[in-house]
């Protein structure tokens, strides 16, 4: 699945296009949470919110305000602490994605954690006593980490994912040729990996099995 990555508002973002889908995503108490195709934890804006105490178009707000020039106070805010964390790089705020045919936003681990701050303790409305308790639970790795665990998400299992395509199709090819044949792309998984590790990888523009196979073909 592709995710676009939006830094305006939520009806008319500007979006560019990344190469990510979800890798891993469930729903605890309809809350909706899960890791990206390049390890990145989320939750959606839905599951934010309640994690902060405030009703889902406080959410949407930040969203639609984050690139507005001056900044609003809150924006300020919430920037000042995202910009101590070591894990932050400056990057758009949040994933559109598609969860079960509905469209919602991925919010990254580390920008959740800054907003749930914000409303633990600089917030003048509402009740700040649920974000705080939250922010006190889940500071620092901890929310990285309990997403993790939640979706059942181990990186030290994953496959790169430019190695994946490769990892796909030798799969599919793995004990299912008969005797007394051989597979082209067996044949040439030692070139293939040699190409990868040169930082050539196989994707859909980039399958040197069929090319060998019709040479060989005609030979």
């Amino acid at each position: 699945m592709l995710a676009t990555i939006s830094s305006g508002a939520p009806g008319t973002p500007q979006q560019a296009m990344l190469d990510l889908r979800i890798e891993k995503q469930v729903q605890r108490d309809g809350i909706d949470m899960g890791v990206l195709s390049d390890g990145t934890a989320f939750l959606s804006g839905r599951g934010l919110a309640r994690l902060c105490g405030v009703h889902n178009s406080v959410i949407d707000e930040i969203l639609a305000d984050w690139n507005i020039d001056p900044q609003k106070p809150r924006i300020k805010k919430i920037k000042e602490k995202l910009s101590r964390q070591e894990s932050y790089f400056e990057t758009p705020i949040a994933a559109a994605l598609e969860i079960e045919g509905t469209q919602t936003y991925a919010w990254p681990d580390t920008v959740c954690l800054a907003i749930l701050e914000y409303y633990a303790f600089d917030a003048q409305q509402g009740n700040r006593k649920q974000p705080r308790d939250n922010y006190r639970v889940l500071a620092g790795k901890a929310l990285h980490d309990f997403i993790y665990t939640q979706v059942g998400y181990d990186p030290r299992h994953q496959i790169p994912e430019h190695w994946r395509v490769f990892h796909d199709r030798i799969s599919l090819t793995h004990g299912s040729v008969p005797v007394g044949y051989f597979c082209i792309f067996k044949e040439i998984a030692d070139m293939v990996v040699h190409l990868g590790q040169n930082g050539v990888h196989i994707d859909s523009s980039f399958v040197p099995d069929i090319s060998v196979g019709s040479i060989w073909a005609r030979y």
